[in-house]
């Protein structure tokens, strides 16, 4: 019996952690319940960000990083941290999760210098981004120069 009520209070306990949680540490049990392991890999700003419809939660920046330029959109990786300066000089941070989805309700000013940082490596990106919006180039089929996935350095 005691096992049983343990094992229903730690549910209960995940389930009240991951709800809406912003913290990117959080792991997801379902991927596709919405969350931040949500939808890696898609254009998250398609959906949060300003003057959109598609959510109640707006973000200034978002993405997924992967392993590789080419990866499958299931094998995101967590743990870099991305690192982004505006036109203002403003300094926005956003790591990894779990699934690789980074983001931040930050709003930020284009053109954006960006780059990613891991284990004491950093590699900046060789073009300012237009954008907030980092998966609607850095995609399965790249566009805007783009050399595909976000990577590690």
């Amino acid at each position: 019996m005691r096992i049983l009520l343990l094992a229903a209070l730690l549910g209960v306990l995940a389930s009240a952690c991951y709800a809406g949680s912003s913290d990117p540490a959080v792991v997801a049990f379902d991927r596709t319940t919405p969350g931040p392991t949500m939808r890696a890999g898609d254009n998250c700003l398609a959906c949060h960000g300003e003057g959109k419809n598609g959510s109640s939660v707006k973000w200034g920046l978002g993405g997924t990083v992967y392993p590789a330029r080419m990866s499958d959109i299931d094998s995101g990786v967590g743990g870099a941290t991305l690192v982004i300066t505006d036109a203002t000089g403003k300094v926005v941070r956003a790591t990894a999760n779990s699934v690789g989805n980074f983001w931040s309700a930050e709003k930020v000013m284009a053109p954006l210098q960006v780059q990613i940082e891991q284990d004491g490596r950093v590699r900046k990106m060789p073009i300012p981004a237009p954008a907030g919006s980092c998966n609607a180039c850095h995609s399965k089929e790249p566009l805007g120069g783009a050399e595909g996935a976000i990577v590690p350095p």
